[in-house]
């Protein structure tokens, strides 16, 4: 018998080598119908089993091997992996403990039991029991990962980076290090220094899907785009069952407002892993944007099915329609609300704007704004926005773009009619506007493009200063080739169309610069009451669907009047150093009132014949990304004017800082 045992052991340990893992589990299950209680063979068969992911499995064995020799510290080592493969997350624990206990030098229990902590949202014992193994193991670069990924966590962000660094001296071509390093570089805003991490690690491993995905996402904040869809496109080729390829390709299209292509992107990323609630929200988001209401309830229902626990997707359910107080998903953030210590910040928020929606939708408007009040704390927190900029920015436009330079420089630039720029404050009514002039069989609406931000960061890189200086020393000729460059990409927008319009409402600031390079295009300014304007922003999350938040100054009251004031200030210096017939303005409410004759002017503005489709602008099948996509699908309606508002107390902060005080 015992020759035979040892034959066989001979044979499975030469198949597992190879890796011919069948072969093996048959050897060693040969072995265990001689001798059950072979210790060896049932943990070289646990290991076997955790190789292959085949946890309950895995978990049988494990439990065999424990019941034979409970002080086997290698049994409960394999039990607890098991057990962490099956989300029995409290039961490997006390397993991994067990083993430490029995085996006090075991230096991988220590680094599983830190990953499992972590797992558990305990960032800060996982730390300590990783440093306790690299007390043991110095040289472990495992264990250093998993500390940069828990210093992380707790954005401990240049800990983190040192942990990586660490790690990778031991081994230079340790893949997961490299793409953490890449990771915690992009939280340190090094964006361009995780691209070269990330390029090292594929060209190492140009499989690794992960790293490829990063890359693009680094790409992307870079303004290199096409590079980044390259990227994302690559990684779902050699990956093609890996959702993450797909979703975030899918939200880079999104926000190039590509969103029939982002939404195949999300279909595919779904029908590869029907449970990912990620995925369903994100299909749903672009279903709404398309104007498929009953296909994006869906996704979010089934969102919320999957992940009852996550408020992303009620947020998502109740800013896409009006809820009920009745509403099963309205019962059910209540009671999440009781429990809202547990949550994130993130979740935090997502909730209680959904509630405060909820709220509003309830006709309880002073809950609502008692909910906005806290989610705006938190969104606040979150959102990067640098006022001072924004402030010295509008005091150095007046300063360059006076009307003698641009007198003196009229019509150097680009002479294409192509170009209609619609600015102002978000929720002013820009996606009103494009949907009214983009229903004209003549216009494309394009959305919102952040062109004329690059043109000024390439006018400022090419001249060696700071915009909108560098405009002062730009030669006819730079400034004509920025003009082409932009109707170049507009014109990859819509390859027929007469005109085309660019909503970006923060266009605002670069009109100069936009009269310079563009003499000819057409600029409508739409102009609403301050409060109204104010309180729209104040309800909203201004949310990519890469989860970033844009428009950071809309989160506080204070800073969202001085916003307001810088804006007004800008619009005052462009009506007086503008040329006149360049730029349109137009009242939102005097558009609502007397829609006709101000949809006219608007149409007649671009230089364009009335179209009756631009009043049927409601009937208008073009995707609509912005939070406008619900109301710009209704006919005209009043009731945004004069909308409920707070008293003035909880209104200081606003009106005080519109009024400079």
């Amino acid at each position: 018998m015992f020759l035979e045992i040892d034959l066989l052991f001979q044979k499975a340990a030469a198949s597992h080598g190879a890796g011919q893992l069948t072969d093996a589990e048959l050897r060693y299950r040969q072995i265990l119908e001689i001798d059950p209680r072979n210790l060896i063979a049932l943990c070289n068969l646990g290991l076997l089993l955790l190789q292959q992911r085949r946890f309950e499995a895995a978990e049988a064995i494990w439990r065999q091997a424990v019941a034979i020799d409970k002080r086997s510290a290698e049994a409960h080592h394999g039990l607890a992996g098991a057990l962490t493969g099956s989300h029995q997350l409290s039961a490997a624990v006390r397993h991994y403990e067990k083993s430490i206990g029995l085996e006090p030098g075991f230096v991988e229990a220590f680094n599983n039991l830190g990953y499992v902590l972590q797992l558990q949202g305990k960032a800060q014992a996982a730390i300590e029991r990783y440093q306790q193994a690299l007390k043991i193991r110095p040289i472990y670069p495992e264990a250093l990962n998993n500390l940069g990924n828990a210093q992380q966590e707790l954005k401990q962000f240049e800990a983190a980076l040192t942990s990586y660094d660490r790690a990778l001296a031991i081994r230079a071509d340790y893949a997961e290090g490299l793409h953490n390093k890449a990771n915690v570089l992009c939280r340190l805003g090094r964006d361009a220094e995780a691209v070269t991490v990330w390029e090292q690690t594929l060209a190492l491993y140009p499989s690794f899907a992960a790293a490829r995905v990063g890359l693009g996402d680094a790409l992307q904040r870079l303004d290199r785009a096409d590079e980044a869809i390259e990227q994302y496109q690559r990684a779902i080729s050699d990956s093609p069952n890996e959702v993450d390829g797909y979703l975030h390709l899918g939200d880079l299209l999104f926000d190039r407002e590509r969103v029939a292509e982002a939404a195949q992107m999300y279909e595919r990323a779904t029908a590869l892993d029907s449970r990912d609630p990620e995925a369903h929200n994100a299909l749903g988001t672009a279903f709404k944007a398309l104007g498929q209401a009953a296909n994006a309830r869906q996704c979010f229902e089934r969102a919320i099915a999957l992940a009852p626990d996550q408020p992303a997707g009620y947020y998502n359910l109740v800013y896409s329609q009006k809820v009920d107080p009745g509403d099963p998903s309205v019962r059910a953030m209540r009671k999440m609300e009781g429990k809202s210590a547990r949550l994130s910040d993130e979740q935090q928020m997502f909730l209680l704007f959904a509630l405060a929606k909820a709220a509003a939708d309830d006709g309880d408007q002073r809950q609502s704004f008692n909910y906005l009040l806290r989610a705006n704390r938190i969104a606040h927190r979150r959102a990067s926005y640098d006022e001072s900029r924004a402030m010295k920015l509008a005091d150095e436009l007046s300063q360059v773009f006076t009307p003698e330079l641009l007198g003196q420089r009229a019509g150097v630039g680009c002479l294409s009619r192509l170009p209609v720029f619609v600015v102002g404050m978000p929720r002013s009514g820009t996606t009103l506007v494009e949907q009214i002039l983009a229903s004209h069989p003549e216009v494309f609406g394009a959305g919102e493009l952040n062109d004329v931000n690059r043109a000024a960061s390439s006018l400022a890189r090419a001249a060696g200063a700071d915009y909108p200086q560098a405009v002062i020393g730009a030669t006819d000729a730079q400034l004509r080739e920025i003009g082409e460059n932009y109707v170049s990409a507009l014109r990859a927008c819509d390859s027929s169309a007469s005109r085309i319009v660019d909503k970006m409402p923060t266009n605002f600031f670069h009109l100069g610069l936009i009269n310079l390079i563009l003499p000819n295009a057409r600029i409508i300014h739409i102009r609403r009451d301050p409060v109204d304007t104010a309180m729209s922003c104040f309800s909203l999350l201004f949310l990519r669907r890469n989860s970033v938040l844009a428009a950071g100054y809309s989160y506080d009251l204070g800073q969202l009047g001085r916003f307001y004031r810088t804006y007004l200030t800008v619009m005052e210096h462009w009506r007086a150093a503008l040329p006149p017939d360049v730029m349109l303005e137009v009242d939102y409410e005097r558009l609502v009132e007397d829609f006709d004759a101000e949809a006219r002017r608007m149409v007649r503005h671009c230089g364009l014949a009335w179209d009756e489709a631009c009043a049927n602008f409601h009937q208008s099948k073009r995707p609509v990304v912005t939070p406008s996509a619900n109301q710009v699908r209704q006919p005209i309606y009043k009731s945004s004017i004069g909308r409920w508002r707070p008293d003035a107390e909880q209104l200081k902060p606003f009106l005080d800082a519109l009024n400079g005080l």
